[in-house]
């Protein structure tokens, strides 16, 4: 874990001595006082409103003024920000460094001379190789392009090899399938065309494919952004579609499976709202899960809670939401802290106004937009990106200009009221930037608990955020804890860390190069097993009959599927040479279920405590070939490992009650005492684990003697 300190002095406010309040004379006079003091220190009933500058920046006198959206990104590892700009019209491209002595542009290389029209930009470290790389979605005639950094800030262009020829509008980069490598997300269309989703995989570095055979591939809107995030907290992250015309697109992760499309049951309401530029999660009432934020450019701005059961329920009576200035023609929008009190603020821009700001009034709320002089001389805009890049603490945001003419607006936040924490990640299992991480920080801030929580990198505002999590801490000088989420699985927990500081924690997880897929675990029928490589360049062997990989052991190519118990064991090699520990993973089948008649102390007694994968304890498995199988054996109460056991006993026929069934679905079996009664008794419950289930009857013949059975599935 390393650290990179940025001090700030406190609030004046919190130099007030408490003894101060014994010299005065009456008590009346001490009430006060102490009222007041509290109000400043805890700042119970007084919202801190911050300043903004406009910034003067030479350099982007030299700017496209059809400037689309920003990205930022930290390109050359100096700690500062940099950013890149995205022109709709045909041009060079933006990169501009952040010095220390102010932004300048880089006017070589490729970044630079590639003469395209741009929709977007993200920065993201595809190879894991320590530094940003850069992915650049093009519009219409002209190729997606991937800048591979060479580990100086300076680029290499690639060449993918099935680049897509569509409408750009915005990017994402983000680890869908749980490999350890970024893939990339790109929103085609806008307002030109209807588009799909274009979905590339990382195939271990910077090797994009696309995936033309997935249910994104098959639904085509006027995307203008999307959006990611682990909105059910069930470990992979799910996507949002923003469509410029008809309604936004909702696709949940499955086990990192792939996306399947959602059109009930996760908002309160069949569709979203039409016509939406941007789409955005955070977590705007510190509950522990993201909410959604729709920015609307043909009407209101939609805000959607995230409840206990994960469904996504319209706010209806925010300021946000009802009142304000007019929010036609907007295009952007994004969450942040931007007075470090410890709620999440909105930003809006839009394309026919100026931007405008909603504080997070601590109570799940948002007050009245701020009247802020500099944001009110900023007159249009499509986007925005947000960043700390002068490193004082806060939040600060570039505006591009489109579709006015001007240059882009870099303005300056200058809040220092209160005390903040920015939480930096760095990937060992996981990818090297932690994008889907999820970082939560507890502290105590005027007087009350509260935990805030980030996700790194899932997040869209028709522009690129930097890569890390920003927390207010308000009057707290320290946070309690911070926990991080990592997308492979992972927690990990650091306590008591000083306030004001930008913190870089690095995965502590048992480092391996070599990763499984899923990872060990027990199956019922089949299973594939995916093996991923983390070093680029190197062989990937392996073995399954439990002898060690060799240089001439299978080479790994594709999936494997499996039937029977595995032990896998992997190596991986450079020119021959082992370059890895062996890494081994071992995948059990499972051959006994619940509800198929047989007692679990039963089977336990027999096939000891780990009967669940032996094949021997299978309800129709006959292990003594005696001729009766377990279920049989168990009926009669015999020995299944005896042959001789079962013709000890006598042999008591009982009914087996056989019928096709959904796996899931449970069942009632019902018994009738006579063909035509009309006095259905319930006597077992069974839950589905195959196509075809069966139930046996123990009492008949004993203590009922029946004539038919009913099966029906609980309801």
């Amino acid at each position: 874990m390393t650290f990179q300190s940025i001090q700030r002095s406190p609030s004046p406010c919190r130099l007030l001595p408490p003894t101060l309040r014994l010299v005065i004379p009456h008590l009346w006079l001490g009430l006060l006082f102490l009222a007041v003091l509290r109000l400043q220190t805890a700042g119970a009933a007084i919202l801190v409103v911050p300043t903004f500058s406009r910034i003067s920046v030479p350099a982007f006198s030299s700017a496209d003024y059809g400037t689309f959206e920003a990205a930022w990104g930290d390109a050359d590892g100096d700690g500062r920000p940099d950013l890149y700009l995205s022109s709709l019209s045909p041009g060079s491209g933006q990169f501009f460094r952040n010095t220390t002595n102010g932004f300048v542009q880089v006017t070589e290389g490729p970044i630079f001379s590639d003469v395209v029209a741009r929709g977007g930009a993200a920065w993201g470290d595809l190879d894991n190789d320590g530094d940003l790389d850069l992915f650049v979605p093009t519009l219409g005639g002209d190729l997606d392009t991937l800048y591979r950094n060479r580990g100086n800030g300076t680029f290499d262009k690639l060449t993918l090899p099935e680049p897509i020829q569509g409408i750009g509008h915005g990017s994402a980069l983000i680890d869908d399938d749980n490999d350890g490598f970024l893939d990339v997300l790109v929103a085609n269309g806008g307002g030109a065309a209807q588009q799909p989703i274009v979905h590339y995989r990382n195939l271990g570095g910077t090797l994009l494919t696309n995936l033309s055979a997935t249910p994104l591939a098959g639904d085509a809107r006027n995307f203008q952004g999307l959006a990611l995030s682990d909105y059910d907290l069930d470990g992979d992250p799910d996507l949002i579609g923003a469509s410029d015309g008809g309604a936004c697109l909702f696709y949940e992760n499955i086990d990192f499976q792939g996306f399947e499309a959602r059109t009930n049951g996760v908002f309160g309401t069949s569709s979203l709202e039409t016509f939406t530029a941007t789409v955005a999660w955070g977590d705007y009432d510190n509950d522990g899960d993201a909410d959604l934020l729709l920015v609307t450019g043909l009407g209101p701005i939609r805000l959607y809670r995230n409840d206990a059961g994960h469904r996504l329920q319209a706010v209806t009576n925010a300021p946000l939401t009802v009142g304000g200035p007019s929010f036609v023609g907007s295009s952007g929008g994004a969450w942040a802290d931007f007075n470090n009190d410890g709620w999440l603020d909105v930003l809006i821009t839009r394309r026919s106004g100026t931007p405008v700001l909603y504080l997070a009034d601590r109570s799940g709320s948002f007050r009245e937009p701020v009247d802020s002089p500099v944001l009110n001389q900023i007159s249009g805009g499509n986007g925005l990106a947000l960043a700390d890049y002068d490193l004082d603490g806060d939040i600060d945001m570039l505006l591009p200009n489109w579709p006015q003419f001007a240059p882009p607006a870099l303005v300056r936040n200058n809040v220092t009221n209160y005390h903040w924490l920015q939480v930096q990640l760095r990937g060992t299992l996981a990818n090297r930037n932690g994008i889907g991480a999820r970082v939560q920080v507890r502290a105590t801030i005027a007087g009350q608990a509260v935990v805030q929580t980030r996700e790194i990198g899932m997040f869209d505002s028709a522009g690129s955020q930097e890569l890390l999590a920003h927390f207010g801490l308000g009057d707290a000088a320290s946070a309690d804890t911070i926990a991080v989420y990592w997308p492979n699985g992972d927690i990990q927990e650091v306590n008591n860390v000083s306030a004001n500081q930008r913190l870089t924690i690095t995965q502590d997880g048992q480092s391996s190069p070599i990763r499984f897929l899923p990872p060990a675990t027990t199956f019922t029928n089949a299973l594939d097993v995916t093996l991923r490589s983390a070093i680029f360049g190197t062989e990937l062997r392996f073995t399954t009959d439990n002898s060690e990989p060799i240089a001439t052991s299978p080479l790994y190519a594709s999936s494997i599927r499996i039937t029977k118990a595995t032990t896998f064991k992997a190596r991986l090699f450079l020119n021959g040479f082992p370059a890895s520990d062996v890494v081994s993973a071992t995948y059990l089948r499972v051959y006994v279920f619940d509800n198929d008649g047989i007692d679990p102390a039963w089977r336990e007694k027999y096939f000891g405590p780990d009967f669940r994968t032996d094949p021997r304890a299978a309800a129709y498995a006959d292990p003594d070939n005696d001729g009766a199988h377990n279920r049989q054996e168990f009926t009669i109460a015999s020995d299944p490992l005896d042959p001789a056991s079962g013709f000890a006993v006598g042999v008591r026929a009982v009914p087996e009650i056989s019928f096709p069934s959904v796996i899931g679905l449970t069942y009632r079996i019902l018994r009738l005492d006579s063909v035509f009664g009309s006095n259905a008794t319930v006597i077992g419950e069974i839950t589905a684990t195959s196509e075809r289930s069966t139930y046996i009857d123990l009492d008949a013949g004993t203590k009922a003697n029946p004539a038919y059975y009913l099966v029906e599935p609980k309801r």
